[in-house]
């Protein structure tokens, strides 16, 4: 039995099709043919190969060096030719005239397949399900199933998923199944029992790093004997895949070496540092006393270097616990960066310093530099996962009972704002539910966290600080890169953003990344709101709009409260293709009138008669508090016994309360947790909730399940909940004496006993419970099988 790592490359390898090393303009790979050698043998490979793109020069030098162990080996790009959708094929035990003609019929799959079967040439189909261009389809892949017999099924380069999930398809096929494709097809399958599929293993290694960390098991006496083996399926493989993190420092490896090439010190430097740190070649004498030096330095990059030595001279780890603990140090050293770099970018905003806002731009370069293989690396590792889960669904059949994984990201989740009100109530349905739902936000270690619903993900803040003109509200800033730790294993289906802030923003690039579905809540209306506090002249203003239209087109779909809001965003040039509804909910066992609501307003606030009107929400000028001031001053004029409650805060409660002072039957009640809302509500007699900014208006929606009728504007969302005339009142926003007159026909109503206050009342609440009901905003979620449609069809052909 002997082992061989089956899946290498080296310096001669053609041009990365990675995108950031074409970016830095590498080569694929810089890794000496002897090298691969020298490393395969000191990790017990019995044989050594080399499998560059499309050419045997590397395998070739070695082979002259070590006849005796080397076979060899080359990874031929070949297409099928009826759309030129291309494939890399491993080849194996080949002389040099059979590869000229190898290379000659590379152009034609099914040339090149019945010449390798005459010449009874060792082939395997390499990462098969790695889409290397969009033109792969399910159907090339059940043409290469009847084509060929051997399959890599461990490629170190794919994640475990993929990897295994292939692995699965292959085991599962019939005689059935193949005489199907055989019909489908009209290719006729190799061998005799075609659907016995054996499989090889390798690292793809293109950095020098992980080879023969997955490796294949031949069952062959030497290397005359390695090809007819995997030819006639006597292989096992061993080994693990690598994970994003080992993935990115690969990719940062191979742009060291590249840099090594390359005029200039400093990019000497990196070079030997992550020779050292990888490879343990220790760097010049001139270099490792700049090393020295910059870790003797009492900063955040001394610091940063000190750690990152320290973890290159301890000797006593495996060799790739070492990495993982490389990444985890560099990735500590990129947040200390970061955090520098907000305290700095913030303290030159309040000065309006421009130029050194300008100049602290290079500053987190370092830690960026880091951010951009880990990305790629990300994307590369799970770029198909579409694609590979609609060939799963494909095979195996008891996929179809497959319930969504879904990531919710939100900037908001511990606030008494609709939007974190509605991602609590879905965190804890779809928990008491059993399903794979979980929230992504970030929460401060001293925030209150009993209403937290338990499948919560916190990504630990970096730093935070008050948001201008909402300075109850925090603006928090997670690592990117812990981000990507924490996640790695949820594997999600779906992911929506409930907000465009930095986590957004996080949950967005995370979604582009990975290659999943992303829905874009438009839960709160940003320009409206900025229009409203610091007026619409503002150049502010446009560059919030620019934004959160950039931010929600990015996603795959936007979802929004209303119908009202489609036709809003249609008119602000939205796509309105993309614009769908996203359907809220409500506990109305929670929800409901409450008869010791009177006496809770009562032990609050000094109130022992008259009308209660109620506004509950944030306290700030985009809700249009002034003008229900003035509504609610020429009412008094006429009703002098009614009292106006304010239950909330913001930005603008001070100025409220003095501006006030002079209404002695204005209340404030503050903030009111949410769970004695319903005892607020059902204290008061009518909702007052005169906001044009609201996309929805949970608020509203509260208030109505606990039978409180409700006077709202004819702008916004909050309109669609209410059934005009019949459980509220839909009124013009700008005309202060119609809020008053409607108002004081209700008190009439109220104080009259009048059938009609009483039946809209009981309207109120039942509207909620059938058009409302609490489950059905988890069933939107989760009724239907995860949506996992490819573009490129079933067939291929």
């Amino acid at each position: 039995m002997l082992r061989i790592d089956l899946h290498v490359h080296s310096k001669h390898s053609s041009t990365s099709q990675n995108q950031v090393v074409k970016f830095f303009k590498s080569s694929e790979s810089c890794t000496e043919p002897e090298d691969v050698y020298r490393m395969a043998r000191a990790r017990g490979m019995d044989l050594v190969t080399i499998t560059d793109h499309d050419t045997i020069a590397g395998c070739l030098e070695m082979k002259r060096s070590h006849p005796e162990t080397a076979i060899l080996g080359v990874e031929a790009t070949t297409f099928f030719p009826e759309d030129g959708c291309p494939v890399h094929l491993l080849v194996y035990g080949f002389s040099e005239e059979q590869f000229q003609r190898i290379d000659h019929l590379r152009t034609d799959i099914y040339r090149l397949r019945d010449y390798l079967a005459e010449e009874r040439i060792a082939c395997s189909v390499a990462h098969a399900t790695y889409r290397l261009s969009e033109l792969l389809s399910i159907g090339h892949i059940e043409k290469l199933m009847l084509l060929f017999n051997t399959f890599e099924g461990l490629n170190g380069c794919r994640s475990v998923r993929a990897n295994q999930g292939f692995m699965d398809i292959l085991a599962s096929l019939t005689p059935q199944v193949m005489d199907e494709l055989e019909r489908k097809h009209r290719i006729r399958p190799a061998g005799d029992t075609p659907w016995r599929k054996s499989l090889t293993g390798g690292t793809d290694d293109h950095a020098g790093l992980f080879i023969g960390t997955v490796y294949t098991v031949i069952d062959a006496d030497g290397p005359d004997g390695a090809a007819d083996a995997i030819r006639q399926g006597r292989t096992e493989i061993a080994g693990e895949s690598r994970d994003h993190r080992l993935f990115a420092i690969q990719i940062y490896k191979i742009i060291c070496d590249n840099f090594s090439h390359r005029s200039g010190n400093t990019r000497k430097l990196h070079s030997e540092l992550s020779g050292y740190l990888l490879l343990d070649r220790k760097p010049g004498l001139i270099n490792r006393f700049k090393l020295w030096r910059m870790g003797r330095a009492r900063s955040a990059i001394g610091e940063g270097i000190r750690s990152l030595l320290a973890v290159g001279e301890d000797r006593s780890i495996s060799y790739e616990e070492r990495l993982k603990q490389i990444y985890r140090h560099t990735v500590e050293f990129s947040d200390t960066i970061t955090r520098l770099f907000i305290t700095n970018l913030l303290a030159l905003f309040e000065k309006g310093t421009i130029a050194g806002i300008m100049g602290s731009l290079s500053a987190p370069l370092a830690g960026l530099f880091v951010h951009i293989p880990v990305g790629f690396a990300l994307k590369y590792l799970t770029k198909d996962v579409t694609f590979q889960k609609n060939l799963r669904k494909r095979f195996i059949h008891e996929e179809k009972n497959y319930r969504k994984k879904i990531l919710w990201f939100t900037d908001t989740i511990n606030d008494l704002n609709g939007v974190s009100v509605t991602l609590r109530n879905i965190g804890w349905l779809s928990h008491q539910r059993g399903e794979d739902l979980h929230i992504v936000s970030s929460v401060l270690d001293d925030e209150p966290k009993n209403e937290l619903p338990p499948n919560l993900i916190n990504l630990k803040p970096l730093f935070h600080f008050p948001l201008p003109f909402y300075e109850k509200l925090t603006m928090k800033i997670p690592s990117f890169l812990s981000m990507i730790e924490t996640l790695r294993e949820y594997e999600p289906d779906e992911i929506y953003i409930s907000s465009p802030g930095v986590v957004g923003l996080f949950g967005l690039i995370y979604a582009k990344l990975t290659g999943v579905k992303c829905m874009a809540v438009y839960h709160t209306d940003f320009t409206l709101q900025a229009k409203m506090i610091i007026g619409k002249e503002s150049p502010l203003v446009g560059i919030i709009e620019g934004y959160t239209k950039w931010f929600h087109e990015t996603a795959d779909r936007i979802l929004v409260p209303t119908n009202e809001y489609i036709d809003v965003l249609t008119r602000r040039n939205f796509t309105r293709a993309k614009l769908g509804l996203f359907y809220r909910g409500i506990d109305a066992s929670h929800f409901e009138p409450k008869r010791e609501g009177r006496e809770f307003i009562r032990s609050r606030i000094d109130i022992h008669d008259g009308i209660n009107l109620i506004y509950a929400g944030r306290i700030s000028r985009d809700k249009n508090i002034s003008f229900l001031i003035e509504s609610y001053r020429r009412l008094a004029l006429r009703k002098q016994s009614t009292n106006l409650i304010i239950a909330g805060d913001g930005p603008y409660l001070e100025q409220l309360r003095a501006e006030t002072a002079d209404l002695k039957r204005v209340h404030y009640l503050g903030e009111i947790p949410h769970r004695m809302l319903p005892l607020v509500y059902s204290g008061a007699d009518i909702l007052v909730f005169p906001s044009e900014t609201d996309t929805f208006g949970m608020v509203v929606l509260e208030a109505q399940a606990c039978g409180l009728p409700a006077l709202v504007t004819n702008s916004g969302g909050p309109k669609d909940i209410i059934r005009n005339n019949d459980t509220g009142f839909i009124l013009d926003p700008l005309d202060a004496d119609i809020w008053a007159d409607k108002l004081e026909e209700m008190i009439s109503w109220i104080e009259g006993d009048d059938s009609r206050y009483r039946d809209m009342c009981r309207n109120a609440r039942l509207n909620v419970m059938k058009r409302f009901e609490h489950g059905k905003i988890i069933d939107s979620f989760f009724s239907e099988s995860a949506d996992i449609a490819t573009a490129q069809g079933e067939s291929g052909q």
